[in-house]
């Protein structure tokens, strides 16, 4: 998806409602498909997912385990992911060493060999690359769609989860 900037929307795309909004039509719920957990209940596919909360409660560790069951296949948090996939953990407060220190220090805890992790997990911090999607501008929020596309790309590149 592009982000458009409400002041560069062209008559053409405003015009086009039928992208906007379609009138509810009742369906039988068993045609809606279902989402595509793979670890419930936090990740589904399609989606970005995004947890936030004050500092020291446990984010980073709740993260990494839920990235290492999702690689290794293994019930980790009492939930076995419902497919294997490789994932990209992005942490923006610790520097890149204290992420792999983490992430040892999981595999160790939870006895997970490497081979059950190495090429599927991706490791990145906020830290090293400047990685802002949005910013608060006069005008709104602008999105750095050439970010969003970078980004977009990795993913597939990747085959990412």
């Amino acid at each position: 998806m592009t982000y458009v900037h409400p002041k560069d929307l062209t008559a053409e795309a405003a015009a086009d409602a039928s992208k906007w909004a379609q009138p509810f039509a009742w369906r039988d719920p068993k045609d809606i498909p279902p989402r595509r957990w793979i670890l419930r209940p936090s990740l589904v596919r399609g989606y970005v997912s995004l947890t936030t909360a004050g500092s020291g409660v446990g984010k980073s560790t709740l993260l990494l385990t839920e990235a290492l069951a999702t690689v290794s296949g293994l019930a980790l948090l009492g939930v076995a992911p419902s497919e294997i996939g490789r994932v990209w953990y992005w942490n923006g407060e610790d520097p890149y060493d204290e992420v792999e220190r983490r992430v040892h220090a999981a595999l160790l805890h939870h006895k997970i060999p490497k081979e059950k992790v190495e090429g599927r997990l991706f490791l990145g911090s906020g830290r090293d690359a400047d990685f802002i999607i949005g910013s608060q501008t006069n005008h709104g929020t602008e999105i750095n769609a050439p970010l969003v596309a970078a980004v977009e790309d990795f993913i597939r590149a990747h085959e990412i989860g």
